[in-house]
């Protein structure tokens, strides 16, 4: 199989693949709960994502999402802040 072949395949995969990639995560571990749901086979980057937060009833359109990446990254930069200046 040549590159192209296996270019063309791939991608023929990703335009017949359905549904939605869900991310279930948890507010207080936010970071270590996102790396974890994306490692499993189920999730797809390729996919549409939608968000739950663990132990909440919403439907995901557009809020949990939001919600999400603000929550990330505000993590990481706090992360981030006490790698640069201590916890202090």
């Amino acid at each position: 199989m040549t590159t192209a072949e296996a270019l063309t395949s791939y991608q023929a995969g990703l335009a017949t693949e359905s549904g939605d990639s869900v991310l279930t995560v948890r507010r207080s571990r936010i970071l270590n709960s996102t790396f974890d749901a994306m490692k499993r086979r189920t999730f797809s980057c390729h996919k549409n994502l939608k968000v739950e937060f663990s132990g909440e009833e919403a439907v995901d359109e557009g809020g949990p999402r939001r919600e999400f990446f603000r929550y990330v990254q505000l993590s990481w930069l706090c992360c981030a802040h006490c790698l640069c200046y201590g916890s202090t």
